[in-house]
C-alpha cells in the first residue's frame, strides 16, 4: 500500500487503465514545465527594467538641473562683479563673510 499526497489529485484512468496526461497547470506552457533559471532570470530583468530606466532618467535630469543651476549663479555672479567694478563699488563679500 503506498501513501498518496493528499495536496497532488490523483489522475482519472483512461479507458485502457492507464493515467492520462495532467492538464498544464502553474508553471507549465504548453503542457511543457518552464524549467531551469534562465527563465526566472528572464523575468527579473524584464521587471526591474522599467524601474532602472526610469530611474536613470530622473538622475540625469535632476543632475543637469542643478549644473544649469550652478553655471547660472555662477554667470550672475561674474555679471553682477563686472557692474560693480564698472560704477567703482568694492567687490561683493563673500558668502560665508556675510
Amino acid at each position: 500500500m503506498t501513501l498518496a499526497d493528499p495536496r497532488v489529485p490523483e489522475r482519472p484512468l483512461s479507458e485502457a487503465g492507464e493515467r492520462s496526461a495532467p492538464e498544464p497547470g502553474w508553471g507549465e506552457v504548453d503542457g511543457r514545465i518552464l524549467e531551469g533559471m534562465d527563465d526566472y532570470w528572464v523575468a527579473v530583468f524584464w521587471s526591474l527594467l522599467p524601474t532602472v530606466v526610469v530611474s536613470g532618467l530622473f538622475f540625469f535630469i535632476l543632475r543637469s538641473i542643478l549644473r544649469a543651476d550652478r553655471t547660472e549663479r555662477r554667470v550672475y555672479a561674474r555679471i553682477e562683479a563686472e557692474e560693480r567694478a564698472k560704477r567703482g563699488l568694492p567687490p561683493e563679500p563673500a558668502t560665508s563673510e556675510r
